[in-house]
C-alpha cells in the first residue's frame, strides 16, 4: 500500500505532530481547518485549546489562542486566510485575527482609544 497523496498539491501527505498537551495527558482533537492559502493548520481541542500550526515547518505558531475553555466543534478560515472562526456548543462564534499586519493595526487602533 502506497503513501497518501495530498490531492490539491500532488505532494506526498505529511503527518503533523499532535497538539501539545495542556497537562500530563494528550489533548483530543475535536476540529481541524486548513487555511485557503495552504500555509496554516488550526487544531481545536476537546477541552478548548486552539493551536495554529505552520504546515511547511510542522511547528506551532505561538501558544494556544484564548478560548472559552470548552470543546471546539467547528473551525473555518476566511477566504483571505487572515481570520479564523471557531464555534462551540455554548459560544456560537468567536473570531481570531491571525494576519500579523491586521493584528498590529487592530492593536494600534485600540491603544489610541484608551
Amino acid at each position: 500500500m502506497g503513501r497518501g497523496v495530498d490531492p490539491p498539491y500532488g505532494r506526498p501527505a505529511q503527518r503533523l505532530p499532535r497538539p501539545a498537551p495542556l497537562g500530563d495527558e494528550p489533548e483530543p482533537v475535536s476540529a481541524l481547518a486548513v487555511s485557503p492559502d495552504g500555509k496554516t493548520l488550526a487544531v481545536g481541542g476537546g477541552t478548548g485549546p486552539l493551536q495554529l500550526w505552520d504546515i511547511a515547518t510542522q511547528q506551532p505558531l505561538g501558544g494556544h489562542l484564548v478560548t472559552p475553555g470548552e470543546r471546539i466543534d467547528s473551525l473555518s478560515f476566511s477566504p483571505d486566510s487572515a481570520t479564523l472562526y471557531a464555534s462551540s456548543a455554548h459560544v456560537p462564534l468567536q473570531r481570531y485575527t491571525i494576519d500579523p499586519t491586521r493584528v498590529a493595526t487592530e492593536v494600534c487602533e485600540r491603544a489610541q482609544g484608551v
